[in-house]
């Protein structure tokens, strides 16, 4: 039988996750490895900048650091994996902006790898710093669940010789602007809910997709078990609050042909952070039926460089993107499914038929 994409993108990720762990030292395998029955420690992560668990790029030696890129690629595309070194990247440029001396160490090394169990088994991995997170569960040999998958950026755009610019996410943004745009002006008095955007993403970096969210005041990664115990951020628009019954903004259904098109395409391109074929059929999911409950709202203004925020969600889908830090230059994006964030559905399932 034809191994499917899932079995395939899985043994790839196996066989270069086992080159790495066993090119790495005891000290090392202490810091990267952890138990697969760990939940705690593999439903915790950050975009923020900061310490967290896991073996970083400055602990290790090149071949080893090269060895942890190539796993990063894996589950990437081709464009996912460049936006993503890209973002890496700026750590520089914004310590410079920072004026070399801003609260927290810039470092374009300071990413962190993460195995839990044996890969082979069932078996998961982590690849997450500052403005990354990608987190990947293999289940009885095939990939299980690749969400959240969280890419951001600050800036969001820095100048290139030229009178150019560099813009790692810039189809999240543009493409996103296009579509509240594209709409005509009944249906943009339904999509765009609030004139002020919320100051984060409203889910945050919370391990589950939660009823009632707004964004939480601090989005770093305790090395405790902390997360729930955070309080909100003050003055956030209460029309935000995640309602996984009641979505805000404009159905698909609602939009004209040309918006409509619009939307599926900024779904689309979230997707196409993974591996081409396995973006394909993850897609093909959504397509063949689940869109019929797929909402778009829009916060804040309008114009490049105004504060504003976008949700996409559904029943099993979330995006969420926010531009509004550092002057509307610094963007947060995800994509994440409400019940299968880090495999929860079908390790459920897993364990109820194996077990």
């Amino acid at each position: 039988m034809t191994p499917t994409i899932y079995q395939t993108l899985a043994s790839d990720m196996c066989s270069i996750a086992t080159e790495f762990l066993e090119g790495l030292s005891s000290e090392q395998l202490s810091k990267c490895s952890y138990d697969f029955a760990d939940d705690d420690e593999r439903e915790r992560w950050a975009y923020t900048p900061g310490i967290r668990g896991g073996l970083p790029f400055t602990e290790m030696e090149p071949h080893q650091e090269r060895q942890a890129r190539r796993l990063l690629a894996t589950g990437m595309s081709a464009s996912g994996f460049v936006s993503s070194t890209t973002i890496m990247s700026l750590e520089v440029p914004l310590d410079q902006r920072e004026g070399w001396q801003g609260n927290f160490v810039r470092d374009p090394r300071l990413y962190y790898v993460s195995i839990f169990g044996t890969p082979g088994a069932d078996w998961a991995w982590r690849f997450d710093g500052h403005h990354i997170s990608v987190s990947y569960l293999i289940l009885g040999g095939a990939v299980a669940s690749m969400t959240p998958m969280f890419l951001g950026s600050n800036p969001a755009d820095a100048p290139l010789m030229g009178g150019e610019l560099l813009r790692p996410l810039a189809a999240e943004e543009d493409t996103g602007r296009e579509l509240i745009l594209n709409m005509s002006p009944s249906q943009r008095a339904i999509a765009a809910v609030s004139e002020v955007a919320p100051s984060d993403i409203v889910q945050s970096n919370r391990p589950k997709v939660e009823e009632g969210s707004l964004p939480w005041e601090d989005a770093s990664t305790p090395t405790d078990g902390t997360y729930r115990g955070r309080a909100i951020r003050p003055n956030e628009p209460e029309i935000l609050r995640y309602r996984r019954a009641a979505p805000i903004g404009i159905s698909m259904d609602a939009l004209d042909a040309q918006s409509k098109e619009i939307l599926i395409n900024l779904i689309r391109h979230y997707l196409g952070r993974l591996p081409a074929s396995l973006a394909k059929s993850e897609f093909e999911k959504y397509e063949n039926g689940l869109f019929s409950d797929i909402h778009f709202s829009w916060a804040g203004g309008l114009a490049r460089y105004q504060p504003h925020y976008y949700r996409i969600q559904g029943a099993e889908l979330l995006i969420e993107y926010d531009n509004t830090q550092n002057d509307a230059n610094h963007i947060h994006s995800v994509w994440r499914k409400p019940d299968g964030d880090f495999g929860r559905d079908v390790l459920e399932q897993h364990y109820s038929t194996n077990h």
